[in-house]
């Protein structure tokens, strides 16, 4: 059967349940409990032992943040666009890629593809160059919270 048609207003936001980046909080009372087990315990080793987790669940805390909610994540309806903003979209892309397929010259269709959970894929069908004679098809995904335009820099290869 076919998906339900998400209309912008409808579509779930990626990573909404993501959690914000990284706060101090935590680490700070669980400092402050690891030196309470440790003074209590008359066991330093046990105070530093304890002090080592909470470095290392500092540290997982931040990488897993950053991997789920990255600072460049810009999430928006569609009807809005991909983003343009600074920081906000891949430092190293050429100019070209930030602009999209039109401002590479190419040839191509905004196409929608509804999931079975009621989400809508959209993307680009780049069709080949005229007189290339090319029955390719390669189909480009993105990753790390960018978007469909991470996979135009590699065209050109």
């Amino acid at each position: 059967g076919e998906g339900k048609v998400v209309r912008d207003a409808e579509a779930p936001k990626a990573f909404s349940d993501a959690r914000p980046a990284f706060s101090l909080q935590r680490p700070i009372l669980l400092c402050a409990a690891s030196v309470a087990c440790g003074y209590l315990s008359g066991s330093i080793a046990l105070a530093s032992g304890l002090i080592l987790c909470v470095v290392i669940d500092a540290f997982a805390d931040v990488t897993v943040g950053n991997i789920l909610n990255p600072p460049f994540l810009d999430n928006r309806p569609p009807s809005e666009g991909l983003t343009r903003t600074e920081g906000k979209v891949c430092p190293y892309w050429p100019k070209e890629t930030v602009l999209g397929p039109k401002s590479m010259h190419l040839t191509y269709e905004d196409v929608e593809f509804p999931t079975l959970g009621g989400a809508v894929l959209r993307g680009w069908l780049v069709h080949p160059s005229k007189g290339s004679g090319s029955k390719n098809l390669i189909i480009c995904m993105h990753g790390a919270g960018r978007d469909r335009r991470g996979g135009l820099r590699h065209l050109f290869l």
